[in-house]
């Protein structure tokens, strides 16, 4: 379990919000308003939500149920 989590972890630091992150600030450079801002950031927002699996609800649940379990277990 705690195998599970650390390489979740990973997972969601190196593999979705470092890449969406550089291209979130990429993409910065060429904004002229701030409503061009506003929806980048929810665009970088979306995206990492998705790829991080937190979308689906039921994934979610199980999700929160084995972290749970390495928390009590630990």
């Amino acid at each position: 379990m705690h195998h599970f989590c650390k390489n979740y972890v990973y997972y969601l630091e190196v593999e979705v919000l470092e890449p969406n992150y550089y291209k979130f600030v990429q993409e910065l450079k060429k904004v002229k308003t701030i409503e061009e801002i506003l929806e980048l950031h929810n665009n970088f927002l979306d995206n990492c939500l998705k790829e991080c699996l937190l979308t689906d609800q039921n994934l979610l649940k199980i999700s929160i149920k084995l972290f749970q379990c390495c928390y009590f277990l630990s």
